[in-house]
């Protein structure tokens, strides 16, 4: 009889770099082989590329090496049924160190306007012409760009960063094309699971006929996860697109346990 084939365990005793780390905080490289000494991997995963990805990918790439490249190799220490001890040696191919550019704004619609001027959108993105690039900052921003847009009705926004690097001048132009989508206003709101008073909290503040925003019942569903029993779904919020020509968005927020809880 065949079974699922486990894993030992592999633990990390030593991260060695094979050459130079010359990251601008020094104090990095040391919080990297802090963080992987004795962290503990699935030995069938791809454990090894995922370190090399994340953290020191991401680590590199805060720090305007935008096209580094990490190779690394493990040596087995010591071993027995349920730990594999080993030490990990990495390389690093930093590349050129580049700052930020110019900021744009590209609507994939082209016939579209943007929903916001372009003023208030390049004040969400934390970086600023000459700072190092730094891809978690510019994640950070399109989460406030998202925040933005979600909160004013335009449910389904998406922004895909493009960049464009100039080796010459060691900068990077980042191009975001958004598709805003269209703007939603409520058309009915619906609460389960909740005492009228609690209820009456978020049916208060928002009407149908309001812009849809999100944050709001982001909140109000925050502030009553205590509500729900054991065993109720995760899955709490449904939008439902009643008139997408009309741009209206029913509300369902259903605390019910299982079986009662609606899908959605």
């Amino acid at each position: 009889m065949s079974g699922k084939k486990v894993y030992p365990k592999v633990i990390i005793d030593d991260v060695k770099f094979d050459g130079p780390a010359r990251l601008p905080d020094s104090n990095k490289e040391r919080a990297i082989i802090t963080e992987l000494k004795h962290h503990e991997f699935d030995a069938g995963l791809d454990w090894l590329n995922e370190i090399l990805e994340v953290p020191i990918g991401d680590t590199w790439r805060d720090q305007g090496f935008f096209k580094v490249i990490a190779h690394g190799q493990s040596k087995v220490v010591s071993k027995d049924s349920l730990y594999e001890h080993v030490v990990i040696i990495i390389h690093v191919e930093e590349g050129l160190q580049y700052r930020l550019g110019e900021v744009r704004f590209r609507v994939v619609d082209e016939d579209e306007p943007l929903a916001f001027p372009r003023e208030e959108l390049r004040k969400l993105i934390s970086l600023q012409e000459g700072d190092l690039f730094s891809t978690g900052k510019i994640s950070e921003s399109l989460e406030a760009l998202t925040k933005l847009y979600h909160s004013n009705g335009y449910i389904d926004y998406v922004a895909t960063p493009e960049t464009k690097t100039d080796d010459a001048a060691r900068r990077i132009t980042l191009v975001l094309a958004m598709d805003q989508g269209k703007q939603f206003r409520i058309g009915k709101i619906e609460v389960f699971g909740l005492s009228p008073s609690k209820t009456a909290a978020l049916t208060s503040t928002v009407k149908p006929g309001d812009v849809f925003n999100r944050s709001v019942v982001d909140e109000f569903i925050e502030a009553n996860m205590g509500a729900l029993p054991e065993g109720a779904s995760c899955r709490v919020l449904g939008l439902h697109k009643e008139d997408v020509r009309k741009g209206t968005v029913n509300v369902v927020i259903d605390f019910r346990p299982w079986p009662e809880q609606r899908e959605f």
